[in-house]
């Protein structure tokens, strides 16, 4: 299976403008992928009364895609998907930043 993003591509997105990766040009460069399912407006009242098994509810439904982010760039989104009784994301499309 062909990558859908080069080797390039994926270390544009990983990389803040202006850093470097350091002096081992084989070097991979790791970073955080931030995965959010939803965003909610929420008072600052409710926001003080959540506590240990509090359940917020949203208006997105379980298979709404998930949104894949580095740096605070959305790079993609992704699926819910089990693997071995555990959680894990298939990914369903991937951007490469305007190109």
């Amino acid at each position: 299976m062909k990558p859908l993003l080069s080797k390039e591509e994926i270390t544009d997105l990983l990389t803040p403008l202006g850093a470097e990766l350091g002096t081992d040009s084989n070097a991979e460069p790791t970073d955080k992928l931030h995965i959010e399912a939803t965003r909610i407006d929420i008072s600052a009242d409710d926001l003080r009364q959540l506590q240990e098994g509090s359940i917020i509810a949203t208006d997105q439904t379980f298979d709404a895609p998930l949104e894949l982010y580095v740096h605070n760039t959305l790079i993609g989104h992704a699926e819910r998907v089990q693997i071995d009784g555990k959680l894990a994301l298939k990914i369903t499309d991937l951007s490469n930043r305007g190109r």
